[in-house]
């Protein structure tokens, strides 16, 4: 599948699996501990004023982060923690227990198993009617992007706040 098409596919498979819109979740939860947060040594940040389809592809290929997706879905808000190995989701577990998750158990839906390059593909979403994404000055990678594809429909928007991310060595 060609990258431009990656993020249509995903939210397209995300709303088949019923997600949607969702609010309130805090990116950085203080009492998740389930992995330190660190963050890799930062590159440049996208242009002084990026819009969706300027932003850069993650620079590194072994990382972990966590991932929370605030959508219409079953997994809201809870935290899933990423391994990537070769630009490939490795693993992909709940980070906590908590309603209906297991912490350490493999998250087994493949929209939710998303690489960096798979969040900042949604943040360069040049069809949606609304992309916002906050990506910090000097960072290589955004914290919070939400992708509304049709203003006129509900329960199709998606946020993706990441956090908590570790470059392998």
């Amino acid at each position: 599948m060609t990258r431009t098409l990656l993020p249509a596919a995903l939210l397209a498979t995300a709303l088949l699996a019923g997600c949607g819109t969702a609010t309130g979740v805090e990116a950085n939860d203080p009492a998740d501990t389930s992995s330190p947060s660190a963050s890799a040594t930062p590159t440049p940040s996208p242009t002084s004023s990026p819009e969706p389809g300027t932003y850069p592809a993650y620079p590194f290929s072994d990382y972990s982060y966590t991932l929370k997706l605030q959508c219409f879905c079953a997994s809201f808000g809870k935290p899933i923690r990423i391994s990537v190995a070769d630009g490939e989701v490795t693993s992909a577990a709940w980070a906590r227990d908590g309603q209906g998750t297991v912490k350490g158990e493999e998250v087994t839906d493949e929209w939710a198993r998303l690489t960096m390059d798979d969040v900042i593909d949604a943040a360069n979403d040049t069809e949606a009617e609304v992309v916002e994404v906050e990506w910090e000055a000097g960072a290589d990678h955004p914290t919070r992007v939400s992708v509304d594809r049709d203003l006129q429909s509900m329960d199709e928007e998606i946020t993706y706040v990441v956090s908590d991310v570790l470059v392998s060595s």
